[in-house]
């Protein structure tokens, strides 16, 4: 029964931590961002990663991922080490959140700048450069702030 409980614990951990690094995994699609349908406003992008049914890498990604953190949890010797483990795992996937965005628009600015026409590549350029330094630099805070939250309290649990 524990060992079916440490599972789920560590499906929940992935199933988040694939949420938070959602951005990066869009990166690897094989479509473009907007044929995705990736809409941070409207709807939540870990759901059309799963309901895509080609085998794209990011669906390999996500899913290797909530293996990965459910099998660390399942290895764990107790719960209160499974916790901390899947703890540690969502701490660092929160300090890798802004390298997510960062890979997201990276791949919006590179595809903006394919459809631009010839002279107006510099200015989509550069606007993607600021867009992608005012996104990243409003997600930083919060991956650090509850990346050093989580770390802190898995390294609690799984001492």
């Amino acid at each position: 029964m524990s060992a079916i409980v440490r599972t789920a614990f560590g499906v929940f951990f992935g199933v988040v931590c694939v949420v938070i690094l959602q951005p990066g995994l869009v990166y690897f699609q094989n479509t473009s961002w907007h044929e995705a349908g990736i809409s941070l406003l409207m709807e939540s992008p870990s759901l059309d990663t799963f309901q895509t049914v080609s085998s794209d890498t990011s669906v390999v990604l996500a899913l290797v991922i909530v293996a990965a953190v459910a099998a660390l949890c399942l290895l764990a010797s107790n719960m209160r080490r499974a916790l901390g483990r899947g703890f540690l795992i969502l701490g660092i996937s929160f300090f890798a959140m802004p390298f997510s965005f960062m890979l997201l628009m990276e791949r919006i600015t590179s595809e903006m700048m394919t459809q631009a026409a010839r002279g107006d590549q510099t200015l989509v350029a550069v606007g993607g450069g600021i867009a992608t330094l005012l996104v990243t630099g409003l997600v930083t805070p919060v991956g650090i702030i509850l990346g050093a939250i989580f770390t802190v309290t898995g390294l609690v649990l799984a001492r």
